[in-house]
């Protein structure tokens, strides 16, 4: 009965003390992105389990990376003026010169910017009382969708 009480108790307190994907931006912000390594490791092995793993052979890389992730998550959520909750998603053990090499439009090969005719733009009337910010965010019809990533 004692083996079963202490069973219990401990799984209770492991429980309490286990850490989970979805805890990265407030804890990021406690401890300013200093995981110890074991607890960065735990995190580690939890994106992969999310997300999928990494090979063998890139491991210490794509850690290395991830710990660079979780600092960079830190630094944005402690920012004063942030109003997003940065958090771990399926790119965070990817350097950000490899996320922007893979996922980001090269400027090199964008052609120029339209050239605006002027002539055809509508004029603004000045005696408009516009709203110095908007946002569709809850706007009745629905024309934004949730963030999905």
């Amino acid at each position: 009965m004692f083996k079963l009480v202490l069973a219990i108790a401990l799984a209770i307190v492991a429980s309490a003390v286990a850490l989970r994907l979805e805890d990265v931006p407030r804890l990021s912000v406690e401890n300013g992105g200093e995981f110890t390594r074991a607890e960065a490791l735990t995190l580690f092995r939890l994106f992969q389990a999310k997300f999928g793993a990494v090979a063998a052979a890139e491991h210490d890389t794509r850690f290395a990376n991830f710990v660079a992730t979780l600092r960079r998550v830190a630094k944005k959520n402690s920012h004063p003026e942030n109003t997003a909750i940065w958090g771990i998603g399926p790119f965070a053990a990817m350097s950000e010169e490899e996320f922007a090499g893979r996922y980001l439009m090269n400027p090199a090969t964008m052609g120029p910017a339209p050239v605006v005719d002027r002539a055809h733009v509508a004029p603004v009337d000045a005696s408009l009382s516009l709203p110095a910010s908007f946002s569709w965010v809850g706007h009745n019809p629905a024309v934004v969708s949730p963030i999905k990533n």
